[in-house]
């Protein structure tokens, strides 16, 4: 909310602009109701209706009925960028059946995005990053929208990759395994949401309530849209992934493209690009095969240290604790958030006590301790094992100290 001059000046905005029966004005912020009320009135409760009715034009995008591919060459295009991208109608923001048929969509992206991740980690993978998203386009046409980061030269065979996994995934679905991943990723996300709802960002809430008014939005909030998940996710069956998946990924509303700088070579033109998706289509693909995987880090706890002595600093507000091997441990309860806990283990001495011959390996310690896995799971498997929490880890070198990050 805007007082003063400032007001005034959006006031006139809306007159020359906007029609005000068409409109809608968003107030948030640390500001009582009545004076948000009161100001409201004071600033835009004149404003006169204007003559005649206005009705919001609609246009309508015409649904794809043959597949495209074109090549796109920009300047400032950082790296290349190979898209598969299928048109399907718009589902809209309608009512609860529409809400669950988003759902569905979404889960089928998260399904593929736990695919692109695991095939990200193969050193002979030709994309560097992929991903799957479902979003809206225009108001009648929806996106299912397939991304790869391309390594040099692997523009082709990036698209490659993103078609025989969408064509794999329509040819045997997902596993079980997978499913309950993603179901279970989607709703702990959800779930955080809630627990920190209390702590979001005034410009989030205006863009939820701009997006209701203007007809892409639902408008919940955190308490009723994890409700709403609860009950919807656990009841979405392998059988409607299936079914999501055949009417977002058809051929003939298919869409290929590649985003590259002008000097970059052996990207394939149209023709080429058919050709490539037409023997992916024709493939025999194998199903994704899912491997059984312990669902705890540990098998076996260690034994707990004993505490040898116990101090509080008041000024801080902090507590201290001594174990008997010399440890101490500081904590501190804080509200800046309502579903975090942070760890973080230092030790004296870091990449100063290694050896000069050692010291860029020193160096790149962390980077590489932050890329490999935990104890017998390697980075692939941590990453499922881990895949419902909010979970941060990292590993810290630095000149005088070394240590460890965690954050869940």
């Amino acid at each position: 909310m805007v007082k003063g001059a400032d007001a005034a000046t959006l006031r006139g905005f809306y007159e020359r602009w906007y029609r005000p029966e068409n409109m809608a004005l968003v107030a948030v912020g640390d500001v009582d109701e009545a004076t948000l009320r009161q100001l409201t009135e004071k600033y835009f409760g004149d404003i006169a209706a204007t003559d005649g009715g206005f009705t919001r034009p609609q246009l309508a995008a015409p649904m794809p009925t043959a597949p495209v591919a074109k090549v796109l060459r920009d300047d400032e295009a950082p790296g290349t960028i190979s898209l598969l991208v299928y048109s399907l109608p718009a589902v809209g923001y309608t009512n609860l059946q529409s809400l669950r048929e988003r759902l569905q969509y979404t889960l089928y992206a998260a399904l593929l995005n736990q695919r692109f991740a695991e095939l990200s980690e193969d050193p002979e993978s030709p994309f560097l990053f992929a991903s799957a998203s479902y979003s809206p386009l225009v108001r009648s046409v929806d996106n299912f929208m397939l991304q790869g980061v391309a390594k040099d030269g692997s523009a082709e065979a990036t698209l490659r990759a993103l078609a025989i996994e969408a064509n794999r995934a329509a040819q045997h679905g997902f596993t079980a395994q997978e499913i309950e991943r993603a179901k279970k990723s989607i709703l702990n996300n959800v779930e955080r949401s809630a627990k920190e709802a209390d702590k979001k960002e005034s410009s989030a809430l205006v863009s939820r309530y701009q997006s209701h008014f203007l007809g892409q939005g639902y408008g919940m909030d955190e308490a009723t849209t994890l409700a709403i998940y609860t009950e919807l996710l656990p009841n979405i069956s392998v059988a409607d992934i299936q079914r999501a998946g055949q009417k977002m990924i058809q051929h003939e509303r298919s869409a290929s493209f590649f985003l590259a700088p002008p000097n970059v070579t052996g990207i394939p033109e149209e023709t080429e690009t058919f050709q490539l998706l037409a023997e992916v289509a024709a493939m025999e693909l194998t199903p994704k095969e899912e491997e059984q995987l312990a669902d705890r880090l540990l098998a076996e706890l260690p034994e707990a240290g004993k505490i040898s002595a116990t101090n509080y600093h008041e000024e801080l507000d902090v507590k201290a604790l001594t174990f008997e091997n010399g440890a101490r441990v500081f904590y501190k309860q804080t509200d800046f958030k309502n579903d975090e806990i942070v760890f973080r283990v230092l030790g004296k001495g870091g990449i100063s006590l290694t050896a000069a011959e050692d010291h860029y390996s020193a160096i790149s310690a962390g980077v590489l301790i932050n890329t490999m896995g935990v104890g017998d799971f390697d980075p692939t498997q941590l990453k499922k094992v881990l895949a419902w929490q909010k979970s941060q880890r990292n590993a810290e070198y630095r000149t005088l100290q070394s240590g460890y990050r965690r954050v869940f």
